[in-house]
């Protein structure tokens, strides 16, 4: 019976091993009561992994917050408009880079502004409600701390006033034109639509600084269907004045071997190439104007006494819009509405 019984013990604990020989009955029975051993499964990082790749493969449930940006700088009381709506631009997008919400959003904000800002802030609405606001509430509350209400009318005088300064790339006065334009906000009065580039497609080309490139553009204007295409026109006309002004620069930059593209002529080169004319004073000068107006001018140089083909003027000249040899860039076919 008793073996009987130790037989039912050894099966329930998964058997033991066989004591050893003449250890007697009571070395048997304690042999036999001794617990089960069990193998703790521990997962533990190798100690050859780097500390930075286990912190990567077993995260922390800790939540890291982004720390503010420090590209926007500090906004101040009576920044320009332009240079707000630039700052509220960029804390804008690095918001939905970093998914500030709405608890954490305007205390970030909050961060970006001086002490005055911040103490204007806590004054008008106080630390709990301002807390409470999202990303662009919170821009909106500064942006009437920082510029305050102003004027329609004098956004408007300033944006049709604008024009490019000597310093100023056609991509930097357009800039500016576009931050006048967002703050007057032009909309139609019956159908309250955005009016903002018909505006700015109107008042870039009439702001331009350089009357050649101005006349250009207004050449094109008829066929230019966006506010893009019109930008993009006066781009390249600022690369062709840049091209015409640095030749040497961009001799320099070509390698030994390359072939050179025609040279970019500049309206006072066009007329040195067109040689030297006898000015005319008086009876000679309205003799020569009327014959002028009854004989029909070449289409290439513009001159009435041109026969065509190699005895035209322009017939080495390369024009600066289309590139094309034969004629001056004034009488470019592509600048014909």
């Amino acid at each position: 019976m008793a073996q009987y019984l130790q037989g039912l013990m050894e099966e329930g604990m998964g058997g033991v091993e066989t004591p050893p020989a003449g250890s007697g009955r009571a070395g048997t029975a304690a042999w036999s009561n001794l617990p089960p051993y069990h193998n703790a499964t521990r997962y533990t990082p190798s100690p050859d992994i780097p500390p930075a790749t286990q912190q990567q493969l077993w995260p922390t449930t800790r939540q890291h917050r982004p720390p503010p940006p420090p590209g926007p700088g500090g906004a101040t009381v009576g920044m320009s408009p332009a240079t707000f709506e630039a700052w509220a631009t960029s804390v804008e997008d690095y918001s939905s880079i970093c998914g500030w919400a709405a608890p954490t959003a305007a205390p970030y904000v909050r961060l970006l502004c001086n002490t005055e800002v911040q103490q204007r802030i806590d004054a008008r609405l106080g630390k709990q409600v301002f807390r409470q606001l999202s990303t662009k509430e919170a821009i909106d509350v500064v942006r009437s701390v920082v510029i305050g209400t102003r004027c329609i009318v004098g956004a408007w005088a300033e944006f049709f006033s604008l024009a490019q300064a000597s310093s100023d790339s056609v991509c930097a006065y357009i800039s500016q034109c576009r931050a006048k334009a967002n703050e007057c906000g032009f909309r139609c009065p019956e159908c309250q639509c955005s009016l903002e580039e018909y505006m700015l497609s109107k008042k870039i080309v009439m702001g331009l600084r350089d009357r050649n490139m101005k006349a250009g553009v207004l050449r094109c204007f008829p066929r230019l269907e966006s506010f893009i295409e019109i930008v993009r026109v006066c781009e390249i006309f600022e690369a062709a004045e840049k091209a015409s002004e640095q030749p040497s620069s961009y001799v320099a930059s070509v390698g030994v071997g390359d072939t050179l593209p025609p040279p970019v002529m500049a309206p006072q080169h066009e007329v040195a190439a067109a040689g030297p004319a006898r000015r005319l004073s008086g009876q000679g000068k309205t003799r020569q104007d009327g014959v002028r107006r009854g004989r029909r001018r070449c289409p290439a140089c513009g001159e009435s006494e041109c026969t065509g083909g190699r005895q035209c003027r322009a017939f080495a000249a390369t024009c600066r819009c289309c590139g094309q040899k034969g004629h001056f860039w004034r009488l470019c076919p592509a600048l014909t509405p």
